[in-house]
């Protein structure tokens, strides 16, 4: 298969295949010496510049097609129409070239081309380990590490939940005991004052039980 020194730059031109611009996609120029195609199917935008490298791979090799192409370059100033200007190209050049040379040489040149598509494909796969490889890795680690906290949250949400729940279990005790020694402090408080009463009741009695004791036997 043909190396073309173009192509290399066609390979460091990947690196650009990664960055955002704001041009316009560009198109690329009809060839001059090649048969129209088929309306190409809507896709991604075609870099006139690559275009024109891959186009330097089938010049570079010498074919019965590329044969065919030059001849009808060399008609192009006295024969406008460019099947016409085939057809006589290809007259000139069918003594040793036969139309099926020249589609087999079609097929040769799409392999070329081909081939050229696969090692740009390994280039690109390449650039992308170097410049992506890493940070895929790190989202990775940061998935990783996202899923270990996120467990965490979960365990750290079940004990909340469980303390929160001890915490309304102590409360609703607290509560009740506190309403039991309230009721028991004032109980003792009640029989306390009971007991106070009684004291000075007696005390008074015993206060005036003296003084008349001391008014009558005197």
């Amino acid at each position: 298969m043909a190396d073309v020194p173009a192509v290399k730059g066609l390979f460091s031109k990947a690196l650009g295949l990664f960055v955002e611009t704001d041009d316009p996609p560009t198109q690329p120029a009809a060839p001059s010496l090649q048969v129209k195609a088929k309306a190409i199917v809507q896709g991604p935008s075609i870099d006139s510049e690559m275009y024109a490298t891959l186009q330097k791979v089938i010049e570079n090799r010498k074919t019965p097609y590329t044969a065919l192409l030059e001849a009808s370059q060399r008609l192009a100033t006295v024969i406008p129409d460019e099947t016409q200007r085939l057809k006589a190209a290809f007259v000139t050049i069918s003594g040793d070239r036969s139309l099926a040379d020249i589609t087999k040489a079609i097929d040769v040149h799409i392999s070329d081309i081909e081939g050229q598509a696969i090692r740009f494909k390994q280039t690109s796969e390449t650039q992308i380990k170097a410049k992506a490889g890493s940070k895929r890795k790190a989202i990775e680690a940061f998935t990783v590490e996202a899923a270990d906290a996120t467990s965490q949250i979960e365990h750290a949400r079940v004990e909340i939940d469980r303390l929160t729940a001890r915490t309304t279990e102590i409360s609703t005790q607290v509560q009740l005991l506190t309403q039991e020694a309230d009721a028991a402090e004032q109980e003792i408080k009640d029989v306390q004052a009971r007991f106070e009463a009684s004291v000075d009741a007696l005390v008074d009695h015993l206060s005036a039980t003296k003084q008349h004791l001391s008014s009558v036997l005197s």
